[in-house]
């Protein structure tokens, strides 16, 4: 039942945008400070991406006294629900300027609206 609080925390932890731009959904994620090769995992499970980023402190001298310290350090997890089917044999990943891009080809564009005719009983 409370669920949505889940889905708040995890929306605050990894940032999103989804949106379709030529015949390619795009899902872009903040996920600053990490290394993709060996800190981001990305699973499709059906019409469901999980991603799991691991940030890591710094390594630093043990004499290091921190007087504030805002960064959150640990594994985040967001999971989301895909709009459109895509083609996942087709998937791209990107990370530049500590944003994750996924890129993968709409299965099928589907109209903007089908017309349904109502016949008589």
């Amino acid at each position: 039942p409370l669920r949505w609080l889940a889905d708040l925390r995890d929306a605050a932890e990894i940032p999103v945008e989804e949106y379709v731009e030529a015949g390619h959904l795009v899902v872009r994620a903040e996920v600053p400070g990490v290394d993709p090769d060996t800190d981001v995992t990305l699973e499709l499970d059906g019409d469901h991406l999980r991603i799991r980023v691991d940030r890591r402190p710094p390594d630093t001298a043990d004499d290091r006294h921190v007087y504030r310290s805002e960064i959150r350090y640990g594994t985040f997890r967001r999971t989301l629900s895909l709009p459109v089917d895509v083609k996942p044999d087709e998937v791209q990943a990107s990370y530049a300027d500590g944003t994750l891009t996924i890129r993968w080809p709409v299965a099928d564009e589907q109209a903007d609206s089908t017309r349904i005719r109502v016949h008589r009983g």
